[in-house]
C-alpha cells in the first residue's frame, strides 16, 4: 500500500530485481475489499520475467494498492517504486514540504517564470526559465536547510521568501546560488525560521538552466 502526497507519477519495477524471478504486477487504487484496478504488466522488461509500470499519473491524497506475484515460486524478490512529485508554479499555491521530506520533481524546462517584482538579487544572470514552488512551516524556532546539493540536474538556484505583505510580493529571507561544497553548480541555503512562521520556497535556474531535482 502506497499513498500519493503529491500528484504526480510513479515507476514500479522489478527489471532489477534479485533473485530473478517471472514476476506478475497489478495496481490499483481504492481501499482493501473494494478495489478499483488500475494498470498491469507481465514481463515487461528487457529479460524475461521482469514487470513494470512506467510513469504512471497519481493523484494526491489517494491510496494505491501494488500487487506482485511470482508466478513459479512462493520465493521473494527485490523491487523499485520511483515517485516523481509534479510541483506548483503557483507562488500562492506552493507544495508543502515537511521537516526531513526528501522529494524527487519533474523538470523546471517548460514552466513559468513566476518569480515576483520583489525577487531575491543574484548577481550573474537573471534567472529566465521555469520556477517551482515549495513552502515549509516552521514547527520551532531554528534553522532550515532546504537542499538540492548534488540533486539537481541544472544549475539551480534557491530562493527563500515570507508572504509578506503578500505571496504575489513576498519579502526575500534567504537565498543561494552555487553552495559551496555542492557539485555541479547546485543549491543549498539555511535560514533562520520563527515557529509557525511558514515560508517559500522558489527553486529556479541560473539564467534560462531548467532540468528536474530532488529537494
Amino acid at each position: 500500500k502506497w499513498v500519493a502526497q503529491y500528484a504526480g507519477t510513479i515507476s514500479i519495477s522489478a527489471c532489477a530485481q534479485t533473485p530473478v524471478v517471472n514476476t506478475y504486477l497489478r495496481l490499483h487504487s481504492g481501499a482493501c475489499g473494494t478495489l478499483t484496478f488500475l494498470q498491469q504488466d507481465d514481463d515487461g522488461c528487457s529479460f524475461f520475467g521482469g514487470s513494470r509500470i512506467l510513469n504512471r499519473p497519481v493523484t494526491a491524497g489517494t491510496t494505491y494498492f501494488i500487487e506482485w506475484d511470482n508466478r513459479n515460486s512462493s520465493n521473494g524478490f527485490t523491487w523499485q517504486l520511483q515517485f516523481t512529485a509534479t510541483a506548483s508554479t503557483n507562488p500562492c499555491a506552493p507544495l508543502p514540504l515537511a521537516c526531513g521530506a526528501n522529494v524527487s520533481s519533474n523538470s523546471t524546462s517548460g514552466a513559468p517564470n513566476s518569480l515576483p517584482v520583489t525577487a531575491c538579487a543574484f548577481n550573474g544572470a537573471a534567472s529566465t526559465g521555469g520556477t517551482h514552488w515549495w513552502s515549509h512551516t516552521a514547527a520551532t524556532n531554528g534553522e532550515v536547510i532546504v537542499t538540492l546539493c548534488g540533486n539537481a540536474a541544472f544549475n539551480s538556484r534557491l530562493s527563500v521568501f515570507e508572504p509578506t505583505p503578500s505571496c504575489g510580493t513576498p519579502t526575500c529571507v534567504a537565498m543561494n546560488d552555487d553552495s559551496p561544497g555542492c557539485p555541479n553548480n547546485t543549491s543549498e541555503v539555511r535560514f533562520a525560521a520563527q515557529a509557525g512562521h511558514t515560508y517559500h520556497i522558489a527553486v529556479h535556474g541560473s539564467g534560462a538552466a531548467a532540468g528536474t531535482y530532488t529537494i
